[in-house]
């Protein structure tokens, strides 16, 4: 590829196809050119044809290359994509696509205008979305909160990934990641750039956030129905675990005071219940408002599921 593109829009498709088209034409509407890499992640094989049918309405074949993804789920499915996006290059800007939103005409635009193409460390931009329905009526605001800290990106990920758009420095560093490492790519994103880059919050919505019954990840249902639902299972947990491990094990710079933290933050899974308060507010560990840190401290403090992993946060950085 020797034309330099700006944006690499990285595109994960299954064969629920229902809303593919109006996220196409969104994107094919935007103030700015873009190049898809397209994994194919479909069980049915008459999702291929009608997917790149639909594309081809709206982008040329130079605009658009297809891989056959991994398979194996919508992580694996992402990291997939993002090592042939990044192998393709050169490419200025990249962003996570789902296949059921809407994009606003402004959304890559503001993305470059807030972030760096040229810098060394990884940079994110994140919009604000409004959730839809599946009749593209509004539910309600689903803001990004400006919640720019180490400490809380290790108990949250307050940017969804079909609201980012990021540098080249920060798919090479997400791109070291086995896949297995960790739970949830854009989540991992946010993380590196809170060690040692930059996130950049637009309180504008720039996406149509689609709620509807076949979403892998959404956000619909309130958020303490959806957290409450992970703890139960003990998800919350591992993924907060797997991520501190994928820290350490790839030895990602941390400034001594996030050096600090993760140490206070690590040891308080090895103290009793209300020792462990103690240590979540020592370690500076919150949410991103009041409400939602004390709820988090309670599950904390109660979740059955903390005893089942307690061993793994046993370490000091």
């Amino acid at each position: 590829m020797t034309e330099k593109k700006t944006f690499c829009i990285i595109l994960c498709v299954s064969d629920v196809l229902d809303f593919f088209e109006p996220q196409i034409r969104s994107i094919a509407q935007s103030d700015e050119k873009v190049f898809f890499v397209i994994s194919l992640d479909c069980f049915n094989d008459a999702s291929i044809p009608r997917i790149k049918e639909i594309v081809s309405r709206y982008f040329n074949d130079d605009e658009v290359i297809y891989y056959q993804g991994p398979k194996k789920g919508f992580m694996a499915n992402f990291m997939f994509a993002s090592r042939q996006a990044l192998s393709l290059g050169p490419f200025d800007y990249y962003a996570f696509c789902d296949q059921d939103d809407i994009w606003k005409k402004t959304k890559l635009s503001r993305a470059k205008n807030a972030i760096s193409s040229v810098s060394t460390s990884p940079e994110l931009y994140s919009s604000s979305t409004l959730l839809i329905d599946e009749n593209d009526k509004p539910i309600r605001p689903h803001k990004t909160r400006p919640v720019d800290t180490f400490a809380s990106s290790l108990v949250e990920n307050v940017s969804p990934g079909n609201a980012m758009v990021f540098n080249s420095a920060a798919i090479e560093q997400l791109t070291t990641l086995d896949e297995h490492d960790v739970m949830y790519h854009e989540w991992w994103l946010f993380i590196l750039t809170q060690q040692n880059g930059k996130a950049i919050f637009d309180t504008e919505p720039q996406v149509l956030y689609r709620q509807h019954a076949q979403n892998t990840i959404g956000s619909g249902g309130g958020w303490k129905k959806k957290v409450l639902s992970s703890f139960r299972r003990s998800r919350y947990y591992d993924s907060i675990s797997r991520n501190i491990e994928a820290i350490l094990r790839n030895n990602l710079p941390l400034s001594p005071e996030n050096q600090k933290i993760l140490s206070h933050f690590s040891k308080i899974y090895s103290l009793k219940p209300l020792q462990r308060l103690r240590g979540l507010w020592l370690s500076g560990v919150r949410r991103s408002n009041m409400p939602d840190t004390v709820f988090f401290y309670l599950l904390v403090l109660l979740a059955p599921g903390l005893k089942e992993i307690r061993a793994r946060y046993n370490f000091t950085p």
